[in-house]
């Protein structure tokens, strides 16, 4: 998880482990792409809006080089430019804050769901 807000992003990775998740959180999204480069995540969810590199900036360069991982996108301000923009650059999802655990907690399950069945094609 990447957001630059910290009691949010503390708030979130209680919720997740408590739900038997593993979780890695950043500040900003150079610390997240570097962390991409060096460990295997399944899927990162990134903020919009944060100093240095935006979450923006960090889904073009999971997409640019093809990291595998599934990223979702999170703010309060997602335009439907920024939506579109995202989704062609390969965002999963969009969580607009303040969102639900539930929406959370079904975004995770239906990309877990989705890379399994992958798998299990293969």
């Amino acid at each position: 998880m990447v957001d630059d807000d910290r009691p949010f992003l503390c708030t979130l990775e209680d919720m997740l482990v408590e739900s038997g998740y593993s979780v890695e959180t950043a500040g900003d999204g150079a610390a997240a792409y570097r962390k991409l480069q060096t460990e295997a995540f399944d899927m990162v969810l990134t903020d919009l809006h944060m100093p240095g590199m935006s979450g923006l900036e960090l889904l073009e360069k999971i997409s640019r080089e093809n990291i595998r991982v599934t990223p979702v996108l999170m703010s309060s301000l997602l335009s439907g430019d920024i939506k579109l923009y995202a989704v062609q650059k390969g965002v999963y999802a969009h969580l607009d804050k303040p969102f639900s655990v539930h929406r959370l907690f079904s975004i995770i399950e239906s990309s877990m769901k989705e890379k399994q069945e992958i798998v299990n094609q293969h």
